[in-house]
């Protein structure tokens, strides 16, 4: 049955570490619990506004935890036993056919939250995630520009609008 819950939304005022970790709280509860779909993601100021950056945020959050429900394969193919085997104690498995096959199938490769070491990350900008999300708003924003209402929408909410502030 189709259920929802309100994980993403948060009290935070700003898309901030505050901010995130209500999300991340709120998005792994729901998602734990098993609802079909979670609501107000992007959201800030208990829903008093959205924020585009805080979307993006709450995006990679759902895909952090999407990533973890989805669990570790546990097969004999990636137990590998006769691998361990092979190479015994104080052996290594980096450069094993199998680990060269499998690595890429544990690993997450975030959108929007960056791996790299400090001297990469100043070299970079140092940005916050904050203003990295900002940016890719930006970058967004710039490859789509406005959806075309469909013939006859314009006339329709003129028609809604007339009609709310009691116009003919």
């Amino acid at each position: 049955m189709p259920t929802f819950g309100l994980g993403g939304g948060v009290e935070a005022k700003l898309p901030d570490a505050e901010a995130a970790a209500q999300a991340t709280l709120g998005m792994l509860l729901n998602a734990l619990a098993g609802p079909t779909l979670t609501q107000t993601l992007g959201t800030l100021a208990s829903g008093l506004y959205g924020s585009a950056e805080m979307l993006l945020i709450c995006n990679e959050i759902v895909r952090m935890i999407t990533r973890v429900q989805g669990g570790v394969a546990v097969t004999d193919e990636t137990l590998a036993t006769e691998v361990i085997r092979e190479v015994g104690p104080g052996g290594q498995f980096l450069d094993h056919a199998r680990a060269l096959r499998h690595f890429r199938e544990e690993l997450f490769f975030p959108f929007l939250f960056r791996r790299q070491s400090i001297e990469e990350w100043r070299e970079r900008g140092a940005h916050s995630v904050a203003s990295a999300a900002h940016e890719r708003v930006r970058e967004i924003l710039a490859a789509t520009g406005p959806v075309a209402l469909p013939p006859g929408a314009d006339a329709t909410l003129e028609r809604i609008l007339r009609t709310a502030l009691g116009e003919k």
